[in-house]
């Protein structure tokens, strides 16, 4: 009696929760496994707090108001270490001037998992450092980085 009430009990509460259960237009779409879209919000939660994205005009696409790394308008595309009022460290300065980095999606993606230790590699010194002392260390961290590259290619300078 006791076993019969129980699934009587659980088939009512099934029945009643799936009337309930939201459709498929109901959910929210997950996001794309590696795009601009995905760039943009991992961008917000981990690049603005540093950088900005502002065009010459002055439109401010993206970030916050602190500038403790360089504006990325037109980051791809550009020579490493090359914002006009920004002191970058001399390593990254080298890699743009005397080794030819230019930054481009596949650059930019492996530099924001591991910016020392991307710098250690293009000048071949090990006592080369970055400012950048972030690392994306998500448990999706390859895609979010190239996500990441994909939203700031939408801003390269034209």
């Amino acid at each position: 009696m006791r076993i019969a009430f129980i699934a009587t009990l659980a088939l009512i509460i099934g029945v009643i929760g799936y009337a309930f259960w939201p459709t498929s237009a109901d959910r929210p779409t997950p996001l794309p496994s590696v795009g601009p879209e995905r760039g943009a919000t991992v961008f917000r939660s981990y690049c603005a707090t540093c950088h900005q994205i502002t065009a010459p005009d002055g439109t401010k696409f993206a970030g916050g108001n602190a500038m403790a790394g360089p504006n990325l308008y037109g980051v791809i595309g550009r020579s490493g270490g090359a914002v006009e009022g920004y002191r970058y460290s001399s390593a990254l300065s080298a890699a743009g001037a005397d080794h030819g980095l230019i930054w481009t999606p596949d650059t930019v993606a492996a530099y924001v998992q591991d910016p020392t230790g991307y710098l250690r590699q293009i000048t071949a010194d090990d006592r080369a450092r970055s400012k950048m002392a972030f690392r994306l260390r998500t448990s999706t961290a390859a895609d979010d980085a190239r996500s990441v590259a994909a939203y700031l290619e939408q801003f390269a300078a034209r």
